[in-house]
């Protein structure tokens, strides 16, 4: 990743993060690398990340998953508190 797309990952992180109560559930869509659940890790309660492009790992507070989130969701109706999609629609090739 080029430094600029680390600066503008790392604005957009910040924007999001007031949004995140502790505790919450996060459902990251287009997670990259995980790294906005791995910097709450702290504070939020059990989540997860979707990205063809990242490794497959589970903690115990977090699970990242190497697929493209599906329709229907393999999650029941309330699972997340909070939903983030950081720089992830234009990497949508078909937005229909």
């Amino acid at each position: 990743m080029k430094l600029f797309d680390r600066i503008l990952q790392a604005w957009r992180a910040h924007m999001a993060r007031p949004f995140v109560v502790d505790g919450a559930r996060v459902l990251d869509i287009g997670c990259h690398q995980g790294e906005f659940v791995k910097s709450l890790a702290s504070r939020i309660g059990s989540s997860v990340g979707f990205d063809p492009a990242v490794k497959c790992e589970s903690t115990p507070v977090h699970r990242f998953i190497p697929e493209m989130f599906q329709q229907p969701s393999q999650f029941e109706d309330e699972s997340f508190d909070v939903i983030v999609m950081l720089a992830t629609l234009e990497h949508i090739p078909n937005k229909e």
